[in-house]
């Protein structure tokens, strides 16, 4: 499944709260990058100043995965 990108009218319907395929760009999804397996995180934090991943697959190290931030332009 190719995950989508939020369009305009994609992100217009997500923040009225009516995307009902929301969830084919938001989440977890595996995915493939360079020649890697792995998998993508979106989420919807607009007033968090910093979004990280923790888990037993990173000794639960608060700073082992920050998200990167994407202007919504």
């Amino acid at each position: 499944m190719k995950h989508l990108q939020l369009d305009d009218m994609q992100r217009y319907l997500f923040l009225e709260g009516s995307n009902a395929f929301a969830y084919q760009c938001m989440g977890a999804h595996p995915c493939h990058r360079d020649d890697e397996e792995g998998v993508l995180f979106r989420v919807w934090a607009p007033a968090a100043r910093q979004v990280r991943l923790t888990g037993d697959f990173n000794a639960w190290k608060r700073a082992a995965q920050a998200f990167e931030m994407h202007p919504q332009g």
